[in-house]
């Protein structure tokens, strides 16, 4: 007479049990153990089309995975296709975690701030700062005619039309889209104030309120006085003075002034378009790209009688509405250029 197996468990279930166990402990191993703990993390590039053999080949190479088949297992079970772009990885992921990134792109962002008043070339240097972007490929693409026309811009380049904001920015991002990005928010800032429909009902040109925002930028250190920059420069327009404006023969003179107190009268004897203190009228284009303050103060100057200001040296401005007054103002403030 055989012994009953009543109440015991199967031996082929007790089989099966273990073989499931050890593919349960053979996936963990594959796609959720790190490889290390407690790692900084590091900066690993994937190039465009590179194949899964060779993203798991770097990044053992790097250090991030223990081996390269336990990698490619887990991204075969998960059959994801890898994306290009620069990651911050660390050997303390686990494969499961580094392939939902590669797969989902979560590359590196870099969160820039783009200060109002910054000219292109500031931003350039900026971004060249922060490894986004080399300077000089920056300024080519903000030249660039065809990307130019493409956006509908006045003007030959992106002067004015990249909005200071704060930015998140992939390290991989090519030129014209992070051109992109900064003009798109600077439309879109425009449209949300109605910026573009207050000019058309003043018919006055947009691009004629952007470039004189830009000087208003450069030249008013207190937002309290912004309207009334704006308003002196405007009444120096309608009775066809010229606006003398430093902060346009700066941008023209570039680092040849960096940190200098007050400009030279050599200085302000350079030749250029943008030398306000010798040609009448606005500047040829944008001389930094102002930001929403500027343009409202350009676009809705103070009504005022004044012609003239003169820094106090503390921020703030003497405002006068006659040369006597305003040289006046300058002998009490100002010691002779040289």
């Amino acid at each position: 007479m055989t012994k009953s197996n009543a109440g015991g468990i199967p031996p082929n279930f007790k089989k099966l049990l273990l073989a499931l166990l050890a593919v349960l402990a053979l996936f963990s191993w594959i796609t959720l153990i790190p490889h290390r703990l407690g790692n900084t993390p590091k900066l690993v590039s994937l190039d465009r089309g590179m194949p899964a053999g060779k993203v798991a080949e770097l990044l053992k190479k790097e250090g991030i995975i223990g081996d390269v088949f336990s990698f490619k297992a887990a991204r075969s079970f998960r059959r994801a296709k890898f994306k290009a772009g620069d990651y911050e990885l660390s050997p303390s992921m686990s494969n499961w975690k580094i392939i939902s990134m590669l797969s989902a792109g979560k590359v590196k962002q870099y969160k820039i701030t783009v200060p109002e008043g910054y000219s292109t070339k500031q931003i350039a240097r900026l971004l060249a700062a922060q490894h986004v972007s080399s300077d000089a490929a920056f300024l080519k693409k903000c030249a660039d005619p065809e990307l130019v026309r493409k956006k509908k811009l006045e003007g030959n380049n992106f002067e004015g039309y990249l909005f200071p904001e704060t930015y998140l920015f992939n390290v991989n991002m090519k030129e014209e889209e992070i051109i992109g990005m900064m003009h798109a928010n600077f439309k879109a800032v425009m449209e949300k104030n109605g910026v573009y429909k207050k000019c058309e009902a003043k018919k006055i040109r947009f691009y004629d309120v952007l470039r004189l925002a830009s000087i208003v930028e450069k030249e008013a250190e207190k937002p309290s006085e912004r309207a009334l920059i704006a308003g002196v420069f405007m009444n120096r327009l309608k009775a066809r003075m010229r606006l003398e404006s430093c902060a346009t023969v700066s941008f023209v003179l570039g680092d040849r002034v960096k940190g200098k107190a007050r400009l030279s009268l050599s200085d302000l004897e350079v030749e250029s378009r943008y030398n306000t203190y010798k040609y009448y009228g606005l500047p040829p284009a944008p001389i930094c790209n102002p930001g929403l303050p500027s343009i409202l103060a350009a676009l809705e100057p103070a009504g005022t009688k004044y012609l003239f200001f003169v820094s106090k040296g503390d921020g703030t401005h003497e405002f006068s509405e006659t040369l006597e007054q305003h040289n006046a103002a300058k002998s009490k403030i100002e010691k002779p250029i040289q």
